[in-house]
């Protein structure tokens, strides 16, 4: 059940994100899943920071150098703080994830992941790339 409520929760702020931000966000799609690999990775810490309370400046400066950090895109600055503020940044990923899948349905994308226990070789990676 809980996920459930977590997942439709996740979808609420995402789809709030998307009206505002929608034409914005097509481009920044590869970014999007590297912000995801990198908070499944950092999950304590940013569950961690979540806890902790913080005056304003400093909150905005995490915020912001989270963000860098990760590789968003500065728009993406009020939908953490967002969930910072309202103590749901757990949601982060969820959130990332379905925003996402909006972003990949819309535009019919697919997103791939390769696995190859050697390195790729540039010949191969441009059949990938096409």
């Amino acid at each position: 059940m809980y996920s459930a409520v977590k997942y439709d929760l996740a979808r609420k702020y995402a789809a709030a994100f998307m009206r505002i931000f929608s034409q914005h966000v097509k481009a920044d799609v590869a970014s999007i899943s590297c912000a995801i690999q990198f908070c499944k990775k950092e999950r304590r810490a940013i569950s961690a920071f979540s806890v902790f309370v913080l005056q304003k400046r400093d909150q905005d400066r995490f915020v912001g150098q989270f963000i860098e950090h990760v590789g968003l895109p500065s728009y993406f600055f009020s939908l953490v703080q967002l969930l910072l503020n309202s103590g749901r940044l757990y949601l982060l990923i969820d959130v990332l994830q379905v925003i996402g899948v909006m972003v990949r349905e819309k535009s019919n994308l697919q997103e791939i992941f390769i696995y190859s226990a050697t390195p790729l070789s540039s010949e191969n990676l441009s059949k990938i790339e096409k």
